[in-house]
């Protein structure tokens, strides 16, 4: 069964003094699924520790789990599942002794454990891998093996710390459309660090941005794009082109057009599968703007004009 989480007033200073995050308040209703993203040194991973009992707020702050007061609570009675980017898998145990050890930890009989971890095989896609060794794992079967440890004990919050971070490309694209169907099917509610753009609009149902220990901005993949709250948040979501003084826009909102009030020369010219992103320099300025355009692609030193879409213009004062 899923819980509601909250950080009220949490902060967090080290010993040496660095405040690794500022006073905040955060709500994660129950069945959501919420993506922390930002820079390395962002508070973005300080926010799950606190989340998980891996680390205490400062005086004043509170953990609350479906309004409950857990800032006391130890980890391991907090009811939590916790995926982290290494896995942290038992080398001596196999996939289903993985699978099952959260609930030998707590007692349940053998024959639930056995039920359990069927089911867990059957939800993460690792049928008939039961007896397999870790060491004969690919990456996405260890993915999926600690995914489902973390599932099994039927936890009421999911703590995901950069989870397809030591997976390729390619791999990551698969596992996120897995994790999302899975999430989505269980109702658990999960909270998952990331430092990728692409990975935070697959998954989160919402999105926390955070900058230097602070939260940023808050809201859905399609608000924090496009309408970022800063200059900040606008470049690190995705591509953010600057029109002079506090005016930008994304590449989409930019068309080729005879008529356009930006003269611009085009620098390069890239084909990425469906639509070429084209790099120019406006005429007079001295950054460059991106846009993308289907077909028939400009030859680099070409000059043209593009036109904005005016309800597309943001304006981020600095």
């Amino acid at each position: 069964m899923s819980i509601s989480a909250r950080l009220e007033a949490c902060a967090r200073t080290f010993a040496d003094g660095t405040v690794g995050l500022h006073p905040t308040t955060l709500d994660f209703p129950a069945g959501s699924v919420t993506a922390l993203l930002g820079p390395s040194g962002c508070g973005k991973t300080t926010t799950l520790r606190l989340l998980a009992g891996l680390a205490a707020p400062d005086r004043g702050g509170r953990v609350l789990f479906d309004g409950q007061d857990v800032t006391r609570l130890p980890v391991e009675k907090r009811g939590i599942g916790m995926v982290f980017q290494g896995y942290a898998l038992f080398p001596n145990r196999d996939v289903a002794g993985n699978i099952g050890f959260g609930l030998e930890v707590r007692g349940v009989s053998r024959a639930e454990r056995d039920r359990r971890v069927a089911e867990m095989l059957r939800l993460t896609r690792l049928e008939g891998l039961a007896s397999r060794r870790i060491d004969q794992l690919s990456g996405g079967q260890r993915q999926r093996v600690a995914l489902a440890r973390a599932l099994a004990p039927a936890p009421g919050l999911l703590l995901l710390d950069e989870p397809f971070g030591a997976l390729d490309a390619r791999l990551r694209d698969t596992l996120r459309g897995e994790l999302a169907a899975l999430l989505e099917a269980l109702g658990v509610t999960a909270v998952f660090v990331t430092h990728d753009q692409a990975e935070a609009m697959a998954l989160g149902r919402r999105i926390v941005v955070m900058e230097a220990g602070r939260v940023a901005q808050t809201g859905t993949p399609e608000e924090v794009y496009r309408r970022p709250s800063t200059r900040f948040v606008g470049q690190f979501l995705g591509t953010l082109n600057h029109l002079g003084q506090d005016r930008f826009c994304r590449p989409e909102a930019l068309r080729v057009d005879p008529g356009g009030a930006i003269p611009a020369t085009v620098r390069a010219c890239f084909f990425e599968g469906g639509r070429y992103r084209v790099i120019a320099l406006p005429e007079g300025g001295d950054s460059e703007i991106t846009f993308e355009i289907a077909a028939s692609p400009p030859m680099p030193g070409s000059r043209l004009r593009l036109a904005v879409e005016a309800e597309a213009v943001l304006r981020l004062p600095a």
